[in-house]
């Protein structure tokens, strides 16, 4: 947005509580992205009522406000927001822009109602799901009989999608001939969001019955007893990484030297471990709201750290930014997440056979998801990163223009 704005004569400042959490100044740092001072949020409020802000434009007040997560900045420091709006000249109102993440998260939307009618009211999202779920949601309240909410003019709320993907330095590619060895989970251990005890079941199944395929020797009998490294291995062993800020990843026993799990990592350290794997692994619920209703953040992830995301159509029609073949591995619904680790990681489809054989449609699915495999370029991830940007920047344009 900076990029937009400051050519034209405007300004961007941003209003935060420092410093910002998890080494972020560093990532904003190192991608230029903000350079500036910092306000304090309470700060904003008080610089809403001021004209005399910009030496450069005297009389000039601030025009825009964007809550990066409306879910919960909107509650907290709305009434003093409006407050502010209120006491403006009728000809000098700003425009508020919310910034949403989960559209299920109603308990800031009760307030819509004030912003709209005020002809002052933007949504944001961080993905085309989440903006349609918001279309058909502000449609069925303008339906309402309640007065509040169909005089609330919410069917003519603007609604855009804006793919955050940090402008991060691109990785240094394995050589060719490496092995799919590592693959990455991400975000809080919830598993009404992603699915990860049906993930370990599946890893755990696969192992038993091949254990060469990823790298470990049979697993022993007994209480506790977890499948070791095949230090023999022509492909080293497979590695399933965990990340996440919150809660209890509960690995079962058998996975113990299988899966490692990271909590407490800074940005820059994060964003390093994503690089470092082969493949990014979504694990959605099938009935979670990544789908609907929420953006996740690991399609996004996968493309600033340029690694290929193993998805479905599903999920590429959720999140359209990725939709390229240059950035994902697409595999038929019908074979499970595991299932097609292991033909990436071996290059045989032998296990997938009767799937095969059931379906023409199926076998050729997997036959084009093993024909393009599951390596991809830097540059063919910059093709796709520039899309998404030139994206951004529309929307960015239709803001300043009020279109």
């Amino acid at each position: 947005m900076r990029k937009q704005v400051a050519p034209n004569g405007g300004t961007v400042k941003v209003y935060a509580n420092t410093p910002l959490g998890l080494g972020f100044q560093t990532i904003l740092d190192e991608t230029n992205l903000y350079t500036g001072p910092y306000g304090t949020p309470k700060q904003l409020i008080e610089d809403l009522k001021r004209n005399d802000l910009f030496e450069d434009d005297p009389g000039a007040y601030i025009d825009t406000v964007y809550f990066g997560t409306c879910e919960v900045d909107m509650e907290k420091y709305h009434d003093e927001l409006l407050q502010a709006w209120e006491s403006r000249p009728a000809n000098d109102k700003f425009l508020v822009i919310c910034g949403v993440h989960n559209a299920r998260t109603v308990g800031w939307q009760k307030l819509i109602p004030e912003w709209s009618r005020r002809r002052s009211f933007r949504i944001l999202s961080i993905s085309d799901h989440v903006s349609n779920y918001f279309r058909k949601s502000l449609s069925e309240r303008s339906d309402s009989p309640d007065p509040n909410e169909y005089s609330a003019l919410m069917e003519y709320v603007k609604i855009d999608q804006y793919y955050i993907i940090a402008p991060i330095q691109d990785p240094i590619r394995k050589p060719a001939n490496s092995g799919l060895v590592t693959a990455l989970i991400q975000g809080n251990y919830e598993p009404y969001r992603r699915d990860y005890a049906n993930f370990y079941r599946d890893l755990i199944a696969s192992m038993k019955e091949d254990p060469k395929a990823w790298g470990y020797r049979p697993l022993s009998s007994g209480k506790g007893a977890a499948f070791e490294k095949d230090e023999q291995s022509p492909i080293p062993a497979f590695q399933l990484h965990l990340a996440g800020g919150h809660g209890d990843f509960q690995v079962p026993d058998e996975l113990a030297n299988v899966v490692k799990t990271h909590k407490g990592l800074d940005y820059k350290e994060f964003f390093a471990l994503a690089q470092e794997m082969d493949i990014m692994v979504p694990a959605f619920s099938k009935d979670g709201a990544y789908y609907e209703a929420q953006g996740s953040s690991t399609p996004p992830l996968a493309l600033e750290c340029n690694v290929p995301l193993l998805a479905t159509r599903r999920v590429t029609a959720s999140y359209p930014f990725i939709d390229d073949e240059r950035a994902v591995v697409i595999r038929p619904q019908g074979v499970r997440e595991v299932a097609a680790l292991k033909a990436l990681r071996t290059g045989s489809t032998e296990h997938l056979k009767k799937v095969m054989q059931a379906s023409p449609e199926m076998a050729w699915d997997i036959e084009q998801m093993m024909k393009r495999g599951w390596k991809r370029t830097n540059e063919e991830f910059s093709a796709v990163k520039r899309k998404a940007y030139e994206n951004n920047e529309r929307v960015v344009a239709r803001i300043l223009r009020d279109m």
